[in-house]
């Protein structure tokens, strides 16, 4: 009778194990050419849309001042995006659809054109915080207006001159920085018996100016500078 020779354990242990790590070299070589050409990633991610600004000229406003009238606000909008990411780093980024989530709101603002500057000190740049539609009538520095006693002083002690407006402190307070439609940069620095609710005196410093003015329907905005 023959005799059956049996391949000792180890031995074929040795064969698993040699078995095993070619499977392992496959794997790693191929996790290397996956790194190689790129894995991709199909993902959601929302994205924000900036707010488009609208310049307005403004030739009652002095050239390098601005005013703005409505904040902008950022939009977004949700994107189905396919990525291919290599080595770790992304290298390929497509946007399969998208979908407007909220539409933006465009910042308006009005830049000085005036060489002739400004009636008032104020920030180069501001922006309005209140709006008040406003019926602004018009009056000059002089006694007619005025009357002898308080000819040339205001409510506050201010000299009168183009840029101080009389107001309803009720409804715009003194000393508030203002920037009116067809006028331009003022202060809130004097009241009046008649000035009541939404309207306004502007003050100008020629008679003829107050006559062309007239009365008229008009914005009035209330401003407050901006931190550089």
């Amino acid at each position: 009778m023959g005799t059956m020779r049996q391949t000792p354990f180890p031995r074929r242990a040795a064969r698993g194990g040699r078995a095993a790590a070619t499977v392992a070299a496959g794997a790693a070589l191929a996790a290397i050419l996956v790194h190689a050409r790129g894995a991709v990633r199909e993902e959601v991610e929302d994205v924000a849309i900036p707010p488009p600004v609208r310049l307005r000229p403004a030739p009652n406003l002095g050239t390098g001042w601005t005013v703005i009238l409505v904040a902008g606000r950022p939009g977004s909008y949700r994107a189905y995006v396919r990525r291919r990411v290599r080595f770790g780093r992304v290298v390929a980024r497509e946007e399969i659809e998208t979908r407007l989530v909220r539409a933006p709101r465009a910042e308006v603002r009005l830049v000085g054109t005036s060489p002739r500057g400004n009636p008032v000190s104020a920030p180069s740049l501001t922006r309005a915080v209140r709006a008040h539609r406003v019926l602004a009538t018009a009056y000059d520095a002089g006694p007619l207006d005025n009357g002898p006693a308080n000819a040339g002083i205001t409510k506050l002690g201010w000299r009168t001159r183009r840029g101080i407006v009389a107001v309803d402190p009720a409804v715009i307070p003194l000393r508030s920085l203002l920037y009116v439609e067809g006028y331009g940069l003022a202060w809130a620095g004097d009241v009046g018996g008649a000035i009541r609710g939404a309207r306004v005196d502007l003050c100008f410093n020629r008679t003829e100016e107050a006559v062309e003015w007239g009365r008229r329907r008009t914005t009035a905005y209330v401003l407050e500078g901006v931190a550089p």
